[in-house]
């Protein structure tokens, strides 16, 4: 477990027979630099090599307040997709650079999604995780790691799959 922010003793303490590894420290780079971080301390350790599958959860998820099946249900349900989350925006962002408009980007959010070893051990997907950086603004992670994420799982011919819809893709 990595985390972008301090944890105090107790509650390390408390979550401590649950995790092989914590480090809880300000990166400010949020959730895709706390998952750059464990990602390659699980590669490097070698712990993916048997690994089918990697669950990324963001670090201020509170939960789970009950079972993960009816998640993993949902995911066998649409035949096990390399790629799954718990829900698609399918809208986008407002452009608060330029004029204001909407922009149209479909994405997993990345609060809670699964992704295989198919794409884990690809070169593509290896080269976004080393490119992950400090950014200087919050909408710069949502563009470049979010929705960025999901472009480049589509462009590599993966579908966005996820257990909850918004009537905009039904």
């Amino acid at each position: 477990m990595i985390s972008d922010s301090s944890l105090n003793l107790n509650d390390s303490k408390k979550i401590s027979k649950y995790i092989t590894y914590g480090k809880y420290e300000r990166h400010n780079s949020y959730d895709f630099g706390s998952w750059k971080r464990a990602f390659f301390y699980a590669k490097d350790k070698g712990y993916l090599d048997n690994c089918e599958e990697i669950l990324f959860c963001n670090d201020s998820v509170i939960g789970p307040i009950d079972s993960l099946d009816d998640f993993f249900i949902s995911k066998e349900q649409e035949n096990n997709p390399p790629f799954y989350g718990i829900t698609i925006n399918s809208f986008g962002y407002k452009d608060i650079y330029s004029t204001g408009n909407s922009v149209y980007s479909p994405h997993i959010q990345s609060y809670f999604f699964t992704i295989s070893k198919e794409i884990f051990t690809k070169e593509f997907f290896l080269n976004f995780m080393k490119n992950i950086k400090k950014e200087d603004h919050k909408i710069k992670y949502i563009i470049n790691y979010e929705m960025g994420l999901s472009k480049l799982i589509r462009d590599n011919g993966y579908g966005l799959k996820c257990m909850f819809h918004s009537r905009v893709d039904k």
